[in-house]
């Protein structure tokens, strides 16, 4: 099948995020396929099988060589459309739908198994001091593996879904401007003007992604000292703004760089995926100032 085809089948805009463009690409592909042969997936299957791949691989070559030309030659973070944006919406929606299952199951399962192995140890542990036992300093050497491993599940259901979402945007916003200070060492400072009230965890984990990927850019590349966050609402949107007083920085050069690129284009779709939009600027004063306006419903 001709890949050039199958990439103007799926209906792909150069704005497109990539893993929803692949599975555009292998939705289309399904689906021209069914028609006359049975050994593909039926009509509305999310992907067709595995030895399909083979042949619809070279579309993604099409489709990457279209993604890099329209992004080096047009204007930096173009406006997706409107049909874009709702399928980028519902992909990440499906995505942290599916990260909150990971993260409870890795909690409940992973954590429980964690305990009782802990539990044990302190018991093994216990029953070698009172023995004076040789091995005891590897038993002590094994409860630092599993508080480690401990720590590391949390990180990663964390990075899957924070908890903190459950306490609202502005407590999860504030938490981690507080966080970021006591890894960063930077005197970062949010500010909540008229206390909006969102509980949409959808939006929540919307927004804090794009703090958490913004104050990462800042630790990384602005040179800067201070941070100051601010969540505002005016009438049906919500403003959050992060502003450094660093170095500053082009928009129009950092997805040509590779330095910043994918993390800006993730935070505009990521504004895009809640219905808003994402823009930078250089700031009077020195640094730069991310600006991110969200509708909400009142």
């Amino acid at each position: 099948m001709d890949p050039l085809y199958l990439v103007r089948l799926a209906g792909i805009e150069p704005t497109t995020p990539w893993f929803v463009a692949k599975y555009s690409i292998q939705l289309s592909y399904s689906r021209e396929k069914q028609n006359y042969s049975s050994k593909f997936s039926p009509l509305g299957s999310p992907r067709p099988r595995f030895f399909a791949e083979r042949e619809i691989r070279p579309a993604y070559g099409w489709l990457a060589a279209i993604m890099k030309e329209y992004s080096a030659s047009s204007a930096y973070l173009p406006r997706m459309s409107d049909s874009a944006a709702l399928d980028l919406s519902d992909a990440y929606r499906l995505r942290e739908e599916e990260r909150t299952r990971i993260a409870r199951d890795l909690h409940d399962e992973l954590g429980a198994q964690l305990t009782g192995i802990g539990m044990a140890l302190g018991q093994l542990r216990e029953q070698l001091a009172l023995e004076h036992h040789a091995a005891l300093p590897q038993a002590d050497y094994a409860g630092q593996l599993l508080q480690q491993a401990r720590e590391g599940m949390e990180r990663i259901i964390d990075e899957l879904h924070p908890p903190i979402v459950e306490f609202g945007l502005v407590d999860a916003l504030h938490w981690q401007c507080r966080h970021f200070s006591r890894q960063s060492g930077l005197d970062c400072r949010f500010h909540a003007e008229q206390g909006p009230t969102v509980h949409d965890e959808f939006l929540v984990l919307g927004l804090l992604r794009i703090l958490r990927e913004a104050l990462n850019n800042v630790a990384r590349h602005a040179a800067a000292r201070t941070v100051q966050v601010r969540l505002e609402q005016s009438g049906k949107h919500l403003h959050l703004s992060i502003a450094d007083d660093g170095g500053g920085f082009d928009p129009a050069l950092a997805g040509r760089d590779g330095r910043r690129g994918h993390g800006l284009t993730n935070m505009r779709q990521r504004a895009a995926a809640l219905g808003g939009s994402a823009t930078w600027e250089a700031r009077a004063s020195g640094g730069t100032c991310v600006n991110i306006v969200i509708p909400v419903t009142l």
